[in-house]
């Protein structure tokens, strides 16, 4: 009886969190690329400016 409630419940939950937890981190891993691409746009064109 303890392992079906383990395999049918608490399973797919950790596997449910794992996933969250996951798109949570590479969310943050996008951002921070997004950030570096806009600071070098930026930078570029204040040389230009300059």
């Amino acid at each position: 009886m303890q392992g079906l409630v383990q395999l049918f419940l608490l399973t797919p939950l950790a596997f449910l969190l794992y996933a969250i937890g996951l798109r949570i981190l590479l969310e943050g891993v996008v951002a921070l690329i997004r950030v570096a691409e806009n600071t070098t746009l930026m930078v570029e064109e204040l040389r230009k400016e300059g």
